[in-house]
């Protein structure tokens, strides 16, 4: 009987489902977003042992540096709160690891990784093993570790994959790990594979202490806290800062959770969009609530009707929440649809820029909100008109079809204009100074002029052919001017040295920190 009332409708119909999958596809996909990258559980043993560790230099300005590799190393042997440490370098497409001999060539996102990386994060690999200390040995370091994505798009997902050898920098190397799909640090983005990081000599790679490039995580020992690690860390600085001229000025030592070093500073934007959207679906609710309570007027000879030939109060209050709840549910089943769309879109564009974006989905856990969250909706709209509409029923049938505009439901209908009036104003006030927000982050000048530049990203295998292949793009047709960086402008950091200023002694607070971009 409620899905025929509600064909009986179409207009009123159309345009209660309209207005509810929007504000629960909405909610659904925004959802999916928030559960993937603040909620979902770390692919790591016991996330909650693990930290980011930070090197800095007050003086500076620089609370949050990188790490040298004899620094690293010197950290690693005297502390006696990390259980293990580990240290890796990461440049999305930097990493200058060419596969060759297997299809087309391919530039590999690769992370380059100390002994204990692996062994600190405590993921167990899909096949084979993980690198060990025996693998971060010049001439033994020639061994990879494969991601889940690179395994199954360029390998068709071979369980034989490991013990194969793979063309890398026209060297071959072994596989002798793929990892499961949800182990992407530290990118949380797309990752191919791991390589121990004594594969680049010195000569590649600077390995003195003025050289900062390392990300470092640590394992805290049973029975350890953060702060501890912190403080012993700090000590290790103050130390290390009065022993090597390279290193005076750091004695700054800065450590969080593993997973606030990954979420960073999404979980307030994700929040504040959790809320926008939550108002949004409320005055969508609320609409809807003014629609139902207009049309149980219309309905209400139709009711009283209803109680004449004996349905009681209840009887109809429960009808017309049904009819409520008929209403939610398809209109939930419609914003799964939009949110299944949403979170395509994220995939092609916006979620790239998120950490985590391979939890984004609708999954089971999201379906089960939306179909919580569509029967919440249901009630929240459906029980207000259902009370007044089975109410004063004897009075709706000696008025007979003529209804009423006046009296406690138009009153009540004024007060839930006036709520929707004001939710929306909060959210268009809000979404005003998001965008203005928006607008002053895109008109700040970047210091360089992007327009008519085009980035193509590749490796070369010598000098010779460097200087060659910009030749041949400087002869293109069009071109005006071709250069070659190896980290991008805003994508990096580049590696932070403390260079020494010929003819000038040594600060006491030590040289600033620069980021060589070469």
């Amino acid at each position: 009987y409620g899905l025929r009332a509600l064909r009986s409708a179409p207009a009123f119909t159309l345009t209660a489902l309209l207005t509810l999958a929007l504000g629960i596809g909405a909610n659904a996909a925004i959802f999916s977003v928030v559960r993937g990258v603040l909620l979902e559980p770390l692919p790591f043993a016991e996330p909650e042992r693990i930290v980011r560790v930070y090197h800095g230099n007050l003086s500076n300005g620089l609370a949050r540096g990188a790490i040298s590799e004899p620094n690293f190393l010197d950290w690693k042997r005297m502390s006696q709160v990390a259980e293990t440490m580990g240290g890796f370098w990461f440049a999305d497409g930097m990493s200058g690891i060419d596969l060759t001999g297997t299809g087309n060539p391919e530039r590999l996102s690769c992370t380059l990784v100390t002994d204990g990386f692996f062994q600190t994060l405590g993921t167990p690999p899909l096949l084979g093993r993980t690198l060990i200390a025996a693998d971060d040995v010049p001439g033994r370091n020639r061994v990879v570790v494969l991601s889940h994505g690179v395994w199954t798009r360029r390998f068709a997902a071979d369980p034989a994959i490991v013990g194969r050898s793979l063309t890398l920098n026209k060297e071959p190397f072994e596989v002798v790990g793929v990892m499961p799909p949800a182990f992407t640090y530290p990118s949380g983005r797309r990752i191919d594979a791991w390589i121990p990081l004594s594969y680049f000599g010195p000569d590649q790679i600077g390995r003195s202490r003025s050289s900062g490039f390392l990300g470092v995580v640590a394992r805290l020992k049973p029975g350890t806290t953060e702060p501890q690690l912190r403080d012993e860390l700090s000590a290790m600085a103050e130390r290390m800062s009065r022993e090597y001229r390279e290193n005076t000025g750091w004695t700054a030592v800065t450590t969080m959770p593993i997973t606030e070093a990954i979420v960073g500073d999404t979980r307030r934007p994700l929040v504040v969009l959790m809320t926008a959207v939550g108002l949004l679906l409320l005055i969508a609710c609320v609409n809807i609530a003014g629609l139902l309570l207009a049309r149980a007027s219309g309905r209400s000879t139709e009711l009283a009707v209803r109680a004449a030939l004996g349905a009681g109060r209840g009887r109809i209050a429960r009808q017309l929440v049904t009819e409520s709840l008929a209403l939610a549910i398809a209109g939930g089943a419609l914003g799964v649809l939009l949110a299944y769309l949403a979170v395509r879109g994220f995939a092609a564009s916006g979620a790239a820029e998120l950490p985590r974006p391979d939890a984004i989905r609708l999954d089971g856990a999201v379906l089960a909100f939306t179909a919580g969250l569509s029967i919440a909706c249901g009630l929240l709209f459906g029980l207000l008109p259902a009370f007044k509409g089975s109410a004063n029923l004897e009075q709706s049938l000696r008025a007979g079809s003529r209804g009423s505009v006046t009296g406690p439901g138009a009153r009540l209908r004024n007060a839930l204009v006036v709520l929707e009036v004001g939710l929306a104003v909060v959210l268009v006030a809000g979404a005003a100074l998001a965008a203005k927000s928006f607008g002053r982050l895109v008109a700040v000048d970047p210091g360089f002029d992007p327009s008519n530049a085009l980035v193509v990203t590749m490796s070369v295998p010598s000098v010779q052919h460097y200087t060659a292949t910009l030749e041949a793009i400087r002869a293109i047709p069009g071109v005006v001017a071709a250069g070659s960086i190896r980290d991008l402008p805003l994508r990096a950091n580049g590696e932070q040295i403390r260079p020494d200023v010929a003819g000038r002694p040594t600060p006491p607070t030590g040289n600033p920190v620069v980021q060589r971009h070469h």
